[in-house]
Order: C-alpha cells, then sequence, then structure tokens
C-alpha cells in the first residue's frame, strides 16, 4: 500500500511539472505498470484535466 500511494504521488508531481513546462507526459513509463493500460488512458486524461484547472492562474 505504501509503494502505491508513493507511486500516485509520483505520477502527480511529473504529470504537474509536465503541464508546467509544457513537455510531453512519459505515458510509456506510466502504463508499465498496468495490466490493461488502455482503460488507464481515460483516468490519465481526467487527471490532466484536473491538474490543467488546478495550475491555471
Amino acid at each position: 500500500m505504501k509503494l502505491r500511494i508513493k507511486e500516485s504521488f509520483n505520477y502527480i508531481y511529473e504529470l504537474e511539472s509536465a503541464l508546467l513546462e509544457k513537455k510531453d507526459f512519459d505515458l510509456d513509463k506510466l502504463f508499465t505498470r498496468y495490466k490493461f493500460p488502455i482503460s488507464m488512458r481515460k483516468f490519465h486524461a481526467k487527471n490532466i484535466e484536473l491538474l490543467q484547472k488546478e495550475i491555471q492562474p
């Protein structure tokens, strides 16, 4: 459980950094941990949407 929490925080940090720096996020790195990466794309897209709302001035 602790590993999953750590991975989640790292994901959010890396995604936020990519958005702020206007760089591509490494999806391959993210999806290697999941058995069904296609289904994770919709969750990732929603996370992008939420983070963009949070970081807009």
